[in-house]
């Protein structure tokens, strides 16, 4: 619920800076990027820097660290989410249903460049913060 006087949008709760891995890098390279930045999801972006969706760590570890992204991901669509992006300035109640049902979204300022992720997580914490 919103507060009288005060409209909430993605970028007054969404997660920033954006974090991904490109389909070109190993497993174990998202592994270590990930705990270099204390990441437990990322995305994952091909050469062009589209959105292909997100990864846990824990679903990376279930196939071989040795193995290219874009291979994994082929081969076991189940180690990644196929997801969307939506824009920072987008009132929260206009999200939140595909937000509720992707789980986790790419978020984009007016250029249309990636500058964070808004999650549930995200979402539930607005009752602490207002």
């Amino acid at each position: 619920m919103e507060p009288v006087g005060k409209t909430i949008r993605v970028k007054d709760i969404m997660s920033t800076p954006f974090y991904s891995i490109r389909t070109d890098q190993t497993v174990q390279e998202a592994l270590d990027e990930m705990k270099n930045k204390g990441l437990k999801r990322i995305a994952i972006v091909n050469a062009e820097g589209q959105l292909r969706g997100f990864t846990d760590s824990w679903r990376l570890k279930l196939v071989d660290s040795k193995q290219i992204i874009d291979k994994a991901i082929t081969e076991k669509p189940h180690i990644y989410t196929i997801t969307s992006t939506v824009s920072q300035d987008k009132r929260i109640e206009e999200i939140t249903p595909i937000l509720l049902e992707k789980d986790i979204l790419a978020v984009t300022d007016d250029r249309g460049e990636k500058v964070g992720v808004i999650s549930k997580i995200d979402l539930s914490r607005l009752k602490t913060l207002f």
